[in-house]
């Protein structure tokens, strides 16, 4: 078919071009190294710096283990498999840098005082579509991702986690702050969120981040999203709009403070599933929830179990055209009987133009009476204009068509002489009432 092409073992390629392409004006680019090459592959290097260099058609771009005191500064990095995959890493940094079309994850990493930043990583996942945009894992102590512009995948764009579940001693720090997070899921898979974090203790700061557009084929399209063994995490001054599902869900944590943000357009600001008896799962106050759909909810999940234990207080929730907010099946009035949302409005919070993204107030008397802070609304890399217009010119597409059948699952390599199959995940006939 147009696209397809093969190379002869005697070096010879053969390409069926599409009907837009001209061979005469066509630029082909074939691997020629071994699978698994890297470009800089280096192990217990201290002291080392990779600076204003170009990784493009390759592996992997910078691989290796026990690095410390390393920076990897102004690279670009398009067209891999990843861009840099280290690990046992200390006191290191990622800074002004280009990921941009990789084949499976943008990046990975592990280790201690680890600091990524001022980067632009989009269009991840290009094959493998589990690929994430930053992908970081046990033992990673004051780790910052700060700063960042990260798009275009088709799956989470920020994974990590550890193996120690409510551990409160071994991990101490890990700042997510500044950055713009958009544009993922369209409809491919389920289950993602721009970040997911699991079997991570105490010390998660979410603190203003952008997040917006993540849409799944059928559940769990979220933005903010602690699962499994996550607790104590704090969530402040977040933007997080036009999701499928919750701007902030749950599962299996405990201690999550959610405060100060903007959530809108999703079908519920905050959702669990999971919960644990031995503290509380939740304290939710001085947030803003606007809704615009007919099935969307402040809070969804077991809320109303007499073994949960949860504080809602201070909140503005608004549904337009003067809706009926309702939680839990239940009037807000029922709701608030049962001892929730005592000082919470149900009011207009006076954004802006909210429809087209901006969630400026053009007054402040409604947010104030419920004590909202405004937040600054820059978000992703700083510098020069050129550098901010490079994350902000780029094309998105919109979300595939909705199907009540996942999609298929697929992997070809027979350029390797490997065998290509296809795999279907089961049918959902519709959004459970929570992820």
């Amino acid at each position: 078919e147009p696209g397809e092409y093969y190379q002869h073992p005697d070096g010879i390629l053969y390409y069926y071009p599409r009907p837009e392409e001209d061979m005469t004006t066509i630029e082909v680019n074939v691997p020629n190294s071994i699978e698994n090459f890297q470009t800089f592959a280096f192990n217990d290097v201290p002291n080392l710096t990779i600076k204003n260099l170009n990784f493009y058609f390759t592996n992997i771009g910078i691989g290796g283990y026990n690095f410390e005191n390393f920076l990897i500064q102004n690279c670009e990095f398009k067209h891999v498999r990843t861009a840099f995959s280290i690990l046992f890493v200390k006191n290191s940094m990622v800074d002004h840098c280009l990921i941009e079309d990789t084949a499976r994850d943008g990046c990975g990493f592990d280790g201690q005082n680890f600091t990524l930043q001022n980067s632009i990583i989009r269009h991840i996942g290009a094959i493998a579509p589990f690929g994430f945009a930053v992908n970081f894992w046990t033992g990673c102590n004051y780790t910052y991702i700060l700063n960042n512009d990260i798009s275009d995948g088709a799956t989470s764009l920020l994974f990590f986690g550890a193996n120690n579940e409510y551990d409160v001693e071994t991990f101490k720090r890990v700042v997510i702050e500044n950055n713009h997070l958009h544009h993922a899921g369209y409809g491919i898979v389920d289950d993602l969120a721009a970040m997911f974090f699991g079997r991570h203790p105490r010390g998660v700061i979410i603190n203003h981040n952008k997040i917006h557009d993540f849409y799944t084929n059928n559940y769990c399209g979220n933005g903010i999203y602690p699962d499994t063994g996550s607790s104590g995490t704090k969530i402040t001054n977040n933007l997080v709009y036009n999701l499928s599902h919750s701007a902030f869900n749950l599962n299996y944590g405990k201690e999550h403070e959610v405060s100060n943000n903007i959530m809108a357009f999703c079908r519920a600001g905050f959702s669990f599933g999971g919960y644990r008896t031995d503290s509380y799962t939740l304290n939710i106050h001085n947030n803003i929830v606007y809704l615009d759909r007919d099935e969307s909810y402040p809070a969804e999940g077991p809320l109303l179990n007499p073994d949960v234990v949860n504080y809602f207080d201070n909140n503005i929730y608004y549904k337009s055209g003067g809706r009926e907010i309702t939680i839990a099946g239940i009037s807000f009035d029922e709701w608030r009987e049962k001892g929730y949302d005592a000082n919470t409005l149900i009011i207009d919070p006076l954004f802006a133009d909210p429809e087209h993204g901006d969630f400026t107030f053009r007054s402040k008397e409604n947010a104030d009476k419920i004590g909202f802070k405004e937040f600054n609304m820059s978000f992703g890399v700083y510098g020069d204009e050129e550098w901010i217009k490079l994350a902000q010119n780029y094309n998105y597409h919109d979300p595939v068509v909705r199907s009540k059948e996942l999609p298929i699952i697929g992997f070809e390599s027979f350029e390797n002489g490997d065998d290509t199959y296809f795999i279907r995940r089961g049918n959902i006939d519709k959004n459970p009432p929570c992820c």
